[in-house]
């Protein structure tokens, strides 16, 4: 609605809640093998702190409580050129 409200026509709507759970899982984990080269460069406070956020994303976007959808529109008058 809010897509066609701003004069866009909608084309595809693509769910990549399960890749961006995956994504989120594979960096938090490569961050791990590398832990003690990231604290030296992060510090403690940042590493965890991304650790965290990290694991929380793939939290919720595991059991469907964060979604995320990627939209493709284009203006009509777009299509004509």
């Amino acid at each position: 609605r809010l897509i066609h409200a701003a004069g866009f026509d909608l084309i595809r709507v693509t769910d990549s809640t399960a890749k961006a759970a995956s994504i989120a899982e594979r960096w938090r984990n490569a961050r791990q093998r590398q832990r003690d080269k990231l604290l030296t460069l992060e510090g403690e406070v940042n590493f965890e702190g991304l650790q965290r956020f990290l694991s929380g994303v793939y939290i919720l976007t595991l059991e469907k409580r964060l979604l995320r959808f990627v939209y493709l529109a284009v203006k009509p008058s777009a299509r004509m050129n």
